[in-house]
C-alpha cells in the first residue's frame, strides 16, 4: 500500500527540474548582466521578432535575448510576434570570434491566461536527438494546454 501511494505521487508530480525548486522570475536586463552558462533560467518577455526555425527574438526591460524551442523539423511553437510569455528554460552562453551570444533553450512557454507550452519534459531531455530528420514527415504543431 506504502509503495503503491508512492508511486501515485510521483506519477502526479511535475517534472523535477520545474517543481518547487523552479527558477525564480529575473528581469531579462537582471539576467544580462552576470549569465551563467547551463543555468535554468525563467524570464518574462514580449516576442519581437520571428527568426524561423523556432527561434524567437524577446524583449524586457529594453534588453533582448534569443530563445530557442528546438528543431523545427521536429515540432513547431505558435508564438505570435507582440504577444508576452514567461519563459522557462537553460540560458547558454557562446564566446565566437570575440562576440558573446546569449539564448535560452526552452523548456515550458507560458501564457497569461496560465496555458502552457511543453516544449520537452526538462533540460536533460531533448525529444528529437537520435531521429532522422529526413524520416519526420510532418512536424507536430504544439498546442497550448490549460495547467
Amino acid at each position: 500500500m506504502k509503495y503503491a501511494c508512492a508511486m501515485l505521487l510521483l506519477a502526479l508530480a511535475p517534472p523535477a527540474a520545474y517543481s518547487a525548486s523552479a527558477p525564480r522570475l529575473t528581469p531579462l536586463p537582471t539576467l544580462l548582466a552576470k549569465p551563467a552558462d547551463q543555468a535554468d533560467a525563467r524570464i518574462k518577455a514580449r516576442v519581437v521578432e520571428d527568426l524561423g526555425n523556432n527561434k524567437f527574438r524577446v524583449e524586457d526591460g529594453g534588453k533582448h535575448i534569443e530563445v530557442k524551442g528546438g528543431p523545427h523539423w521536429y515540432h513547431t511553437l505558435p508564438l505570435e510576434t507582440g504577444k508576452s510569455h514567461t519563459f522557462d528554460g537553460e540560458l547558454h552562453v557562446k564566446n565566437k570570434d570575440g562576440e558573446r551570444k546569449i539564448e535560452l533553450k526552452l523548456v515550458r512557454v507560458w501564457r497569461a491566461d496560465g496555458a502552457r507550452l511543453d516544449v520537452r519534459a526538462n533540460v536533460e531531455t531533448e525529444p528529437w536527438k537520435g531521429i532522422d530528420k529526413g524520416k519526420t514527415g510532418t512536424p507536430a504543431v504544439l498546442v497550448w494546454r490549460k495547467s
